[in-house]
């Protein structure tokens, strides 16, 4: 059967440990827009600075947590699969893949109560006038 601390312990954790990796991601994103990026474009720059740490914090917990697979207590063995199922799940589907569509839906109301400045750059710094991109002068543009 399942240990009957299993629930407590586990859900306890893997909040933790979520919590801990979305106010990560959402910071950055948050940064990002308060920067005049667009939302999308926000989104886009902040999980793909946040990505590769969250992916590597996310491995290594795993490992960490793989230890407990390795005891002869089953208890233990049962956490430890908890544990790694949950942390690879939060790391390759959840952090990447359904937490940037949720904002992306949500749009303006990802900041509320917080008042952004306007939108002027896309993802590549672009400035955006009514739809169109001006690209930044270079240095050898005419």
């Amino acid at each position: 059967g399942i240990y009957w601390m299993l629930p407590v312990v586990t859900c306890t954790v893997l909040v933790g440990l979520a919590l801990d990796y979305e106010i990560f991601l959402y910071s950055r994103v948050f940064e990002y827009r308060s920067k005049g990026y667009t939302t999308s474009a926000a989104i886009i720059l902040g999980v793909s600075s946040t990505g590769p740490i969250i992916s590597a914090a996310g491995c290594v917990m795993a490992m960490a947590f793989g230890g407990l697979l390795l005891e002869e207590i089953i208890a233990s063995n049962q956490m430890g699969m908890v544990f790694v199922f949950g942390v690879l799940v939060d790391t390759f589907i959840v952090r990447p893949m359904l937490v940037p569509s949720i904002l992306s839906f949500a749009d303006k109301w990802n900041w509320w109560p917080t008042k952004m400045p306007p939108a002027y750059k896309n993802e590549y710094g672009e400035i955006i006038n009514n739809g169109l991109t001006e690209k930044k002068p270079s240095i050898n543009s005419p």
